[in-house]
Parts: structure tokens; sequence; C-alpha cells
């Protein structure tokens, strides 16, 4: 199975660039505060390219545009006892003879075509195929798996010959295929003695420990489970591996998210906001979710896969729609500027009142967002200054405050809310930048080094280039001196040579007799 992103989708560079820069700022945040994008399966995927191999290319499309959290219904065929993709409880016949075959099934008013032995293997095997690609300081990002567990095909009578072993569990397979990437309920028993999670009441770790210290890219998770109380499924075959209702209970119809008590919100975990086909997201609506602190999951049909990539771009709660700019395209395009600046360096961030980042020229005039010990606690600098000068005007603010960027999209809302309610109307600088390498957004201020990229900037070349170039010149000198004057062997050529003759005169050839 070939599973490469599908030609002509996925994601333009500036997105991938915004992707990045959004997980990297959230480095320090707990992995269940982390937005997420997530979609369904049946609904995305399998209801328009069907429950197919050539599907799972489209799923890998969409893991490799940023869309990862990802729910799949899994259909235990009670008599086979296998996970199916496809709704239809496949026969006997089907299921030995016709393994690989797609088919087209009617079942009630719907219609589906189904690759028959496309099951729970093939959908984690694509999945560790993305995982395992995209493991890289780069690409790499957290990605949950939500199962519904949906009983099919009871009272059907089945050969044994063809039923699935007892080891065919979400468990075993998840483990088998994600190795160590697998996070797990019998690992997070286990973080509250890492130093890292002691202020997280809910026990998980940062991202950047999850991430690029535990080696960790992966969660599964059993939402609902439709099974009847005879079923042959072993529901606690899963215990310890996947992680259950009772550790992600936030999931939130689109009609149902509220949008009040955003402190409280922030305890919850794992707060996911879903759709419908009655109650579709838009951009404007995806975006709201999102800096209400939910992770949105799509569950209606899109259209296509660059549809609904298209649509999750418009909804980062980072970055504006085409954002971060090249230094010359914000350039070009910055209609704020009043051209007064001598200097001009479009490498900083600014945000606005609706709470979205744009690129600005660091040597322009804004106030500063300015962050205290609290995570909603948010100022901005009296004055207007530069971006070089934030650091030293947050400080100077009354308590203990420091020049900051948002790290969820909670604190992007507070950050944004206290904007408005400040009635300013500019945007306002926050602590993120591309001085050191162009495209490379990273916190820390001015004099921060991108971790992807060894600097090279033309200050830090010519402290390079001088000593070197004070060395050739010596080397260079000392080589035109020695050409022009003659040093003492040079000027005794003549009579070496005569001493050696007068020694080989006075030697004999052959042997003496």
């Amino acid at each position: 199975m070939n599973l490469t992103a599908a030609d002509g989708s996925g994601n333009s560079a500036r997105q991938r660039i915004a992707l990045r820069s959004q997980r990297d700022v959230s480095a320090n945040v707990t992995i269940d505060q982390v937005s997420t994008r997530g979609v369904s399966l049946s609904s995305v995927i399998f209801e328009e390219y069907g429950y197919t191999s050539d599907a799972l290319v489209q799923l890998y499309t969409l893991l490799d545009s940023g869309i990862h959290s990802v729910v799949a219904d899994l259909y235990w065929n009670e008599g086979l006892r296998r996970f199916q993709l496809c709704p239809v409880p496949f026969d006997n016949i089907l299921w030995q003879f016709e393994n690989s075959t797609v088919r087209y099934f009617e079942e009630g008013t719907s219609s589906y075509q189904c690759e028959v032995g496309l099951g729970l293997e093939d959908l984690i095997y694509a999945v560790s195929e993305y995982l395992d690609e995209s493991n890289t300081n780069l690409k790499a990002d957290i990605m949950v798996m939500i199962f519904n567990i949906i009983s099919i095909g009871s009272g059907r009578q089945y050969d044994a010959s063809l039923q699935g072993s007892p080891n065919n569990t979400i468990a075993n397979t998840a483990s088998y295929f994600f190795g160590s990437k697998l996070f797990t309920p019998s690992l997070l028993e286990n973080q509250d003695t890492l130093d890292s999670t002691s202020n997280n009441p809910n026990g998980y770790p940062t991202l950047q420990d999850f991430l690029f210290n535990q080696l960790h890219r992966v969660l599964t998770v059993t939402w609902k489970r439709s099974l009847p109380t005879n079923t042959t499924y072993n529901l606690s075959s899963d215990n310890g591996v996947v992680f259950n209702s009772s550790y992600f209970d936030s999931f939130t119809p689109l009609q149902s998210v509220y949008m009040d008590n955003v402190t409280e919100r922030a305890t919850v975990p794992w707060r996911f906001s879903f759709d419908s086909d009655e109650d579709e997201f838009t951009a404007s609506s995806m975006n709201s979710v999102v800096l209400e602190g939910y992770s949105p999951i799509l569950d209606h049909d899109s259209g296509n896969v660059n549809q609904t990539i298209a649509l999750f771009n418009q909804s980062l709660w980072s970055w504006d729609v085409n954002e971060p700019k090249s230094p010359s395209v914000a350039k070009a395009t910055d209609d704020s500027s009043d051209n007064s600046f001598s200097k001009d360096a479009y490498r900083c961030a600014v945000i606005g009142s609706d709470g979205l980042w744009r690129v600005a020229n660091c040597y322009s005039d804004h106030r500063g967002a300015c962050r205290g010990s609290n995570e909603f606690d948010w100022r901005t600098t009296r004055n207007v200054g530069s971006y070089f000068n934030m650091d030293d005007m947050c400080n100077n603010i009354e308590g203990d405050y420091t020049f900051s960027v948002p790290e969820t999209s909670l604190q992007q809302k507070y950050l944004a809310n206290y904007i408005s309610s400040q009635n300013i109307s500019a945007t306002v600088w926050i602590n993120m930048n591309s001085i050191a390498v162009e495209d490379c957004w990273i916190t820390g201020g001015p004099y921060a080094n991108c971790p992807y990229q060894r600097v090279q900037s033309k200050r830090n070349f010519a402290r390079m280039i001088v000593p070197a170039s004070v060395a050739a010149a010596f080397v260079i000198a000392m080589m035109l001196l020695m050409r022009f004057r003659k040093v003492p062997i040079q000027k005794n050529r003549k009579r070496w040579r005569h001493i050696e003759r007068e020694k080989t005169e006075g030697e004999y050839d052959g042997v003496p007799s």
C-alpha cells in the first residue's frame, strides 16, 4: 500500500511554518491542554472514498496537513471476532474467498463500497507509517485516535476456522504497530514521578516531554462502546493501554459549546467539539470554538480532502490566514506602514483584538503583551516602542510581568479580551520572531537562536570572517617577503655548490684494489 500524500493536496509552506510555530509555543503546555484538529473518518473519508485501501491514502494526506485527531467507527463482528471498518457484517464466503475484493453493499437505505478484509490493522498501520515518516524535530506532533466500538453480526453462524485470534484487540494492535510511540494509561500513572508534571493536576506530561524526551507520539481512546452484554470482545484486554471515556469525557456538540467560565474550562482535560450534518462547522464557527479552548472534530461530509484541509487552515488559534508572511510579502502588503522608519525587518509578530497573529516590522512602534505569574494575567505596556524595547518595558510594569506570547488558545482569548477592554485599536507586540533565521518563528526575544538551523547572520558572519582574513593577509605578506628578500640559504647557494663539487672530486669510482 503506497501511503504517500495524494497529489495536488496538502498544506502550503506557509501553513506548515504556522503549525510548527504554534506547536513550539505550546512546548511547556501539558498535552491534555494542547489544541488539535480532527475528523470523523466515517463522514470525511469513508463516505466519500469508500471503505478501501485507497481511502487510507486520503487519510495520510489529512495527517500530513496537520489534522492529528481521528475518530474511527470500529465494527466488531461478533461471529468472526474481528474488527471491520465497513459497517456491513460479512459472511463466511466473503471473508474466506474475497478478502481483498472491493464490493458494493446495500444495507437498509444506505449503500457502501467496501474492501472486505479492511480492518483495524490496516487503519493503525496507515497511521504508524505517517508517524514514522514524520518522526523528526520539524514535523513531530501529538496524535489522538478515538474509537467507537459497534457490535455487528450477532446471531450469525461462522466457521470457527475463520474466527480471529483472542489477541485481535485494540490494545494489542496499537502496541504492535506503534511500539514505544504509544502513550498509555499505565504510563500516565507513573507521570507523577516526573518533575515536569508536578504542577499539573491531571498528571499529563508537557508537549516537549511527550514528544522529545519520552519520544511518544500517539494516544488511543475508546469513546463509545455499543456492545451487548454477551459480546465476544474482551473489553478488559484494553485496560492499561487504551484510554477510556473516564479520561476523555469532554465531547461537546457545536451548538452546546459555552463561552464563559474560561478559567474553570482550563482545568478540564481533552476538550473536543464536533459538528454534524445539521449543524456544520464554518470557518467562522470553527475559529470561535478553537478560541474557546476546544479542539474541533469535523463530523460531516465536507466534499473532499482538499476542502477539509482548506477549512481547517482558516482556523488556527494562533496565526491569521496566510500568515506568517515572508519578510518581502509582509513589507509589500503592510498598509499600516507610514514609511517613517529608516530600518525595516519584517520578522516580528503582533496580535490584534481579534486574537490572531500577523507579521510586522520589528522597528515599528506598538505596545507589548506582558504576562504575570498567572497564565491568564495579561497587561500591555503603557507606551509604544519597537520589538527590541519590549523586555525592558514589560519589566517596568508593577508586579512580576515579562514580555510573552500566548501558549494556548485560552491564553490567546484572555489576551485578546484584555486588548479589547483597553480600547487598544492598534496591534500589540508578542514575544515571537524569526530574527535569527527567516521562517523559523521562536520565542525568547531578539537574541534567541533557531533550534532547527545554524544561525549565520551578517553580524556573526563578519565576526567569523575577520580573524580568517587577518590570518590570510599575514600568510600572503610573508610569501611576498620571501619572494623578494632572499634568506641566507639562497644568498650562499653558490658557496654550497662549490663545496659540494670539491667533495665529489676527491672521491674515487669503483672499489679499492
